[in-house]
């Protein structure tokens, strides 16, 4: 092989390892969606095994732990070293656009992680105090109905779910990542058959807290949890969306809901 023939080879390889991580220089939505798509991988709990997509069985626990150590990896990882190039291919201004596309989303990423591990760690709280770590259905119900034309599925509709419980109602003062937040209130492209599109829970307590009470709560959003640090983290939250996400858990979780209310009693009082 010529010098030529050895730098197209390597030309050739460089362009295939960036399309490979490609999707970290694209839309964040799709971006985020692929993170999802690779949970699995790492997770046996979200594995499916011929389980139905509407029950899925994993706890509490493991799902906290799971966005955990995504949202660290996500913490750590440099966007200057995700992308290859050699001698000016791609072409500098390509790759550095690569770069900051990839700064961006991760950014948003974190963002969008922190506030997911944040949502977690408070079902895991409430988990703790109310009986123990328990699967995730029991505290936020089933999975969605798959939407048809005409009516649902065999008549039925939809199983109730814990964001229907939730009264949303933001204070305006609050700063937040507009991309985070739309992602979170939205839900990331494409569907996973483990978990829903969307984030209720992490879009109220994002909302409500903002990132100045994103930041300042999420070393406290730890796992495993226990119940001291339980009431340490619930300690931290504003006192009124405690009380929301208890009371909506406790009218899904129904062996639960004499427990849950009684631990959302203890935040009724304002924080005024």
């Amino acid at each position: 092989l010529t010098d030529a023939d050895l730098m197209q080879m390597v030309r050739r390889a460089v362009g295939l390892a960036n399309r490979d991580v490609g999707n970290f220089a694209g839309c964040p939505s799709r971006f985020l969606a692929n993170t999802w798509a690779l949970l699995p991988e790492s997770n046996l709990c979200f594995r499916q095994s011929g389980r139905p997509a509407t029950s899925p069985t994993y706890r509490i626990s493991d799902y906290a732990s799971a966005l955990t150590r995504m949202a660290g990896f996500f913490s750590y990882l440099d966007p200057a070293v995700i992308f290859a190039q050699f001698r000016g291919y791609p072409t500098n201004g390509e790759y550095h656009e690569m770069i900051g596309r990839a700064q961006q989303n991760l950014k948003i990423a974190q963002t969008y992680m922190k506030a997911k591990v944040l949502a977690a760690a408070v079902l895991a709280a409430l988990a703790e105090l109310s009986g123990g770590d328990c699967p995730m259905t029991l505290f936020v119900g089933d999975m969605p109905m798959p939407k048809t034309t005409g009516r649902d599925v065999a008549g039925k509709s939809s199983p109730p779910r814990i964001e229907d419980c939730i009264t949303v109602d933001f204070p305006p003062e609050v700063t937040i990542d507009e991309m985070a937040f739309t992602i979170l209130r939205d839900g990331r492209d494409g569907s996973s058959a483990f978990d829903i599109r969307n984030s209720p829970i992490a879009t109220y307590i994002y909302g409500m807290v903002g990132d100045e009470g994103l930041n300042r709560l999420s070393p406290y959003a730890v796992t495993p949890m226990d119940a001291t640090s339980a009431k340490v983290l619930l300690g931290m939250i504003p006192n009124r969306v405690v009380n929301e996400i208890a009371i909506a858990a406790s009218n899904i979780a129904t062996t639960r809901s004499r427990n849950l209310r009684i631990v959302a009693m203890n935040y009724e009082e304002s924080d005024l």
